[in-house]
């Protein structure tokens, strides 16, 4: 079966097509194609293992997928902060089953810095209400954002509000999932593209904002680069946090050495045979706008699982200080103690990870086994 979504939003209209690709009474594959060329700005949604009575059916979820879509807009255009909605119960639930496999092999421990300075287990060192900007580090492919999402989204009962590169919107007119994609999963979880636009009006909002200056350069890092951060040095985020009253909370996350090995990189492609025209041909096709440093995904293979461990610095409250907003040299300086304060927090996992008796995921197995699945592995004692 096919069914349509129709919106009327300032006379024009836009339509969504959801059907089921194992619909053994009707043809309807070749009839969504043939609707789509038909209506314009359709989008079409495609559940590879449902039949006829596909609404009737497990695991499709209309309202999802209107959200996922953009469709639900208050006017003409969708507007990412204004016309978000959180994820329903339903949504989370989905979310946990895509994101159990990680958590059980990486096991997160995290760890945040109350007003003292005392570093304890667990985000009571990070403020309860917004806005606030988390500013931190990048893990290869950025691995770390759904540890971090879902234990904020547990224990704090907030949506962290992720900015990400724009290649990680895609205006997609045909989605071929059985649930939802990853472009999807971000969309739910309410991820924005990178713009300053976008940060002024999320902090204004009042929203967790979680923010990584590094950006692509760190997540597509190369080999020997493990837990070096790669930040610009525009400051703008430091004025931005002042003029919204934000509290800024740096934070550094360590781990992803123990769980992937890389393979080959962009420079290991760039020094091979018609490597750099192959980039520049690759960087061309997304559309880059960055010359110097090519977009391209890692070659990876997994190993033996080590641990994830996050820390959250003490939070850097903005409210009053004028002084950033005024003095160009002021924000410079604040700016490079949130980066010695992301470098400090990385050595500082590094080094007391090596007192974590239950890093090796042998040790943990045999925890949870005799303490159950749903208990919390002890880690170092911070």
């Amino acid at each position: 079966c096919v069914f349509f979504v129709v919106f009327l939003s300032w006379l024009k209209f836009f339509s969504m097509l959801v059907l089921s690709c194992d619909d053994n009474l009707l043809p309807s594959k070749s009839e969504a194609y043939r609707l789509q060329n038909k209506i314009p700005k359709s989008k079409i949604f495609f559940f590879e293992k449902h039949g006829h009575s596909l609404l009737l059916e497990h695991g499709v979820h209309v309202s999802s997928i209107i959200k996922c879509a953009g469709l639900y807009r208050h006017s003409r255009r969708y507007h990412r902060v204004f016309d978000y909605i959180p994820p329903s119960t339903t949504e989370l639930k989905e979310v946990d089953k895509a994101s159990i496999d990680l958590l059980f092999r990486t096991c997160p421990a995290m760890f945040s810095t109350l007003e003292d300075g005392t570093v304890v287990r667990g985000l009571a060192g990070v403020p309860e209400d917004g806005p606030v900007l988390l500013v931190g580090n990048h893990m290869l492919l950025g691995i770390e954002l759904i540890s971090l999402a879902a234990e904020f989204m547990r224990h704090k009962k907030v949506v962290v509000r992720g900015i990400a590169h724009p290649l990680l919107f895609p205006k997609k007119t045909k989605t071929w999932s059985e649930g939802h994609d990853f472009f999807d999963f971000l969309n739910l979880w309410g991820g924005v593209p990178m713009t300053y636009k976008y940060i002024y009006e999320l902090l204004a909002a009042g929203e967790f904002v979680l923010l990584y200056p590094g950006g692509y350069r760190e997540a597509l890092h190369c080999k020997g680069e493990e837990h070096r951060i790669f930040w610009p040095e525009q400051t703008e985020f430091v004025r931005m946090a002042a003029q919204c009253n934000a509290t800024i909370v740096p934070f550094g996350v360590v781990g992803e050495d123990d769980i992937v090995n890389l393979l080959c990189t962009f420079d290991g492609i760039r020094s091979a045979p018609f490597g750099k025209e192959i980039m520049r041909a690759y960087s061309k096709h997304l559309n880059l706008r960055d010359a110097k440093h090519e977009v391209i995904f890692p070659g990876v293979c997994m190993k033996i699982p080590g641990r994830f461990y996050y820390r959250f610095g003490k939070p850097i409250p903005m409210r009053g200080r004028q002084d950033v907003l005024t003095d160009r040299r002021a924000a410079t300086v604040l700016y490079a103690h949130i980066k010695s304060e992301v470098k400090g927090i990385i050595s500082y996992l590094l080094e007391k990870r090596e007192e974590d008796e239950y890093r090796k995921i042998s040790r943990r197995l045999m925890f949870m086994a005799s303490q159950g699945f749903n208990t919390q592995v002890p880690s170092f004692d911070p």
